[in-house]
């Protein structure tokens, strides 16, 4: 990752003050910050380096700006661009699924705890799939909690910078599927992409509920059998396990598989 003149005590756009790292994603570094106008007002901050090519933060606000409305996504405060960088300013949330599962006992939740949490992913991606985005970065660690009493219990989905729009308007006004492309580049995350992202095919809706499923299991069993493998062995695993993959899950989880296979 490019090397961003950002650290503990720069202030962004004569406003925003950075007080610690928070971490890591695919859209670059996320810090806490405060607001100078109100300091007792603390948000996120996410910065990537500018970069002619592929700069994934101007997906990340045009996907909060379309679903400011919905209640399983982030409010967006701020976003510019700095003469190094871009950025984004956004609600500061809690943890992550995958953070709270890595603190349970055995690594796995209660069946009652999977089955929420799994219907708000569904209900979030709906949302997203309603406003013509695919997310195409399904995962635990890009679902987290609300940070505030009020929403602690409400899950947001975060992380568009890979998210495609799949849907355009047409001569007559209404929204229809983009024609897909006969290749596309592997994006994602190896350990909960579709096996048709593997084989570079046209992401869709579909594709991301393949990730909410093997999130799904992997929150129901506290794994998935292929990690530690590398892209072509977890392709191959992912084909060949079937419904082996959901031992320890609840027998109806099979309904879902099956529907998502066909």
């Amino acid at each position: 990752m490019q090397l961003i003149p950002v650290d503990t005590g720069t202030v962004i756009a004569d406003r925003w003050e950075v007080i610690r790292k928070i971490g890591e994603g695919a859209c670059g570094v996320v810090w806490e910050v405060l607001d100078r106008k109100n300091p007792s007002f603390h948000a996120a901050l996410k910065i990537e380096a500018r970069k002619e090519d592929l700069e994934m933060l101007k997906m990340e606000a045009l996907v909060m700006r379309r679903l400011r409305k919905s209640g399983h996504f982030a409010k967006l405060y701020d976003t510019g661009t700095m003469p190094k960088f871009n950025y984004v300013v956004m609600k500061l949330l809690g943890p992550s699924i995958s953070h709270l599962r890595k603190r349970c006992p055995q690594l796995k939740f209660t069946l009652s705890t999977s089955v929420r949490l799994t219907i708000q992913m569904i209900n979030a991606l709906k949302d997203l799939h309603d406003s013509g985005f695919v997310h195409r970065d399904v995962k635990p660690g890009n679902f987290v909690l609300g940070g505030s009493v009020s929403n602690r219990n409400t899950l947001f989905v975060l992380d568009f910078g890979l998210a495609r729009i799949v849907k355009i308007k047409n001569d007559t006004g209404i929204l229809v599927l983009r024609a897909p492309r006969n290749y596309v580049r592997f994006r994602g995350t190896i350990r909960f992409c579709s096996v048709a992202v593997h084989r570079n095919e046209e992401p869709g809706f579909s594709d991301d509920m393949w990730s909410v499923f093997y999130t799904f299991v992997e929150m129901m069993t506290g794994d998935l059998p292929w990690r530690g493998m590398d892209r072509s062995q977890v392709e191959e695993c992912k084909s060949s396990t079937g419904r082996d993959v959901m031992i320890g899950c609840p027998k109806d989880t099979v309904i879902i598989y099956k529907h998502l296979r066909n």
